[in-house]
Parts: C-alpha cells; sequence; structure tokens
C-alpha cells in the first residue's frame, strides 16, 4: 500500500471504525476512536516502505516492518471480512422484511377484506392480553373476552374501516392526495364514521358476544361517547392526515392497527407512571 492510497483508506477505516463502535452511547464513542485510531495506525505501519532512520538507534539493526505488514494484513482482512458478514446480514434482514412486507402488500391487494380481518384480529388480540396484563393485573387471561375482543376489532375496526376507508371515501372525495381531499375524509371519519359506525357497532357487538345483551354496550357508549371520542380526535386526526395522504391504500388498515397497538402500549406506560 502506498502513501497515496493511504489517502483513500482512511475514510473507509473510519467507516468501519463507526460501524464497530456503534456511537450510540459514550461508551460505544470511546470504542469507536479506539478502533479508528488503530486502524489508522495499522495503516500507517503498513504503507510505509521501511523504516525511518530516526527509529533506529545507531549501529542497531533497523526494525523489521515485515511481521507489522503481515499483522496488519491480518487485521485488515478479518476486518474486512467482519463488515462484509455485518453487511450481508443486514442485507438479508432487509430483502426478509421488504419480501414479507411485498408479500403482505400483494395478499391484501388480492384478498382486502380477509387481510383486514385477519390483521385487525391480530392487533386486537395482541393489545387485549396487554390490557388483561397490565391495565387490569391478571395472572390469567379471560379468553372469552381476548377471543371476543379480537373478532370484534377484525369485524369493526378491520373489515368495516376497509370499506369506508379504501372504497367508500375514494368514490365519495376521489383517490387523490391533495391537502383537500385527505381534509375531506379526515372530517368524514371523525365526524361520521367513527363516533356514528365504528365506536357503537364495537361497544354493541363486544358486549353481545360476552353475553350481556345488545343494549348494554348502546347504552354504555351514549353515556360516555365524548370521553371515548375527545382523545380520539386529540391523536387521529393527525395520524390519518398522515395515513390519508401517504400510505398506500392496500396499507391503510395495517397502519391503522399498528397505530392503535402502540397507542395501547403508551398508555400502559403512562399508567404505571412513566409520564
Amino acid at each position: 500500500m502506498a502513501h497515496g492510497d493511504l489517502v483513500a483508506f482512511i475514510p473507509a477505516a473510519a467507516r468501519f471504525g463507526l460501524q464497530l463502535g456503534g456511537a450510540s452511547s459514550r461508551p460505544a464513542r470511546r470504542r469507536c476512536v479506539r478502533s479508528l485510531v488503530v486502524i489508522c495506525c495499522l495503516a500507517l505501519l503498513y504503507s510505509w516502505p521501511c523504516c525511518p532512520a530516526t527509529w533506529c538507534a545507531p549501529g542497531a539493526p533497523c526494525f523489521n516492518t515485515g511481521s507489522v505488514r503481515t499483522s496488519a494484513r491480518i487485521v485488515f482482512s478479518g476486518c474486512s471480512r467482519v463488515v462484509q458478514k455485518r453487511s450481508c446480514r443486514s442485507n438479508m434482514q432487509s430483502q426478509l422484511l421488504g419480501s414479507l412486507l411485498g408479500s403482505y402488500s400483494q395478499s391484501c391487494r388480492s384478498r382486502p377484506l380477509l387481510m383486514a380481518f385477519l390483521t385487525c384480529f391480530v392487533k386486537g388480540g395482541l393489545s387485549n392480553i396487554v390490557s388483561q396484563k397490565i391495565f387490569e393485573k391478571r395472572r390469567r387471561l379471560n379468553w372469552s373476552y381476548l377471543v371476543s375482543f379480537a373478532v370484534v376489532s377484525g369485524v369493526i375496526f378491520g373489515c368495516v374501516l376497509h370499506e369506508f376507508y379504501n372504497t367508500i371515501f375514494d368514490c365519495l372525495f376521489g383517490t387523490g392526495e391533495d391537502i383537500l381531499t385527505v381534509a375531506k375524509k379526515v372530517l368524514a371519519d371523525a365526524c361520521f364514521v367513527s363516533p356514528l359506525v365504528v365506536f357503537p357497532m364495537f361497544f354493541v357487538l363486544r358486549d353481545m358476544l360476552l353475553g350481556k345483551g345488545m343494549t348494554s354496550g348502546a347504552k354504555y357508549y351514549a353515556r360516555e361517547w365524548f370521553n371515548i371520542m375527545r382523545p380520539y380526535w386529540s391523536m387521529w386526526t393527525f395520524f390519518h392526515v398522515a395515513n390519508f395522504r401517504y400510505t398506500p391504500s392496500e396499507l391503510r388498515i395495517f397502519a391503522v392497527a399498528c397505530m392503535s397497538f402502540v397507542y395501547l402500549i403508551v398508555l400502559s406506560w403512562q399508567s404505571r407512571g412513566g409520564a
């Protein structure tokens, strides 16, 4: 390696040091700096043609840099293999994630209602497990409540919302992504779909599956509708602006499911004194 090649090698060594150290915390940054210094020193020793005369005492044999060059070559080849392995692993993970997302998106386009139901069914079950374990502090899961919540979530938040968001809204307001079309869809959801269709159906079906009758859920929603809709309006309005404008139609229900699950985790964290 000549002196001119060292100028091109140092940026690559710096990138390896950043990958090795991570630079996400102070100890990681220290490891990054140490790795960078060691690699640059080895690069200097490896690229130097011979030992300077000032390094050697008068009459003493000159310092043999052959072993240093060999060691540096081994270190550099090992470092490159580590970087290549990490790069290959990250590429494989990204390709696997992209393949899964592509398969899911293709399934949503070919079987939209089934995929919407399954997505929100799984989300409803997971969120109910979190609710029972964190909110209610139950040691054993109430499986009837879990299954009923998952089924209602799949029907209401999956199938019904899919029909409104991806079919009815597109027929009424168009498929454009401009701010006026998005605002119409968000207002329609906030003023009509959610307060008058989705949540009443949700509470009625939930209580029917739990054996409480049809009127129990309707009475509960009629009594608590404002307390239910106020946090919905304050948070989900901004989410739906981004969802209708930037998310593909086949992934909107998936985005809603992820958002609702994350929101439940945030609420559970706040209930335990995190906020």
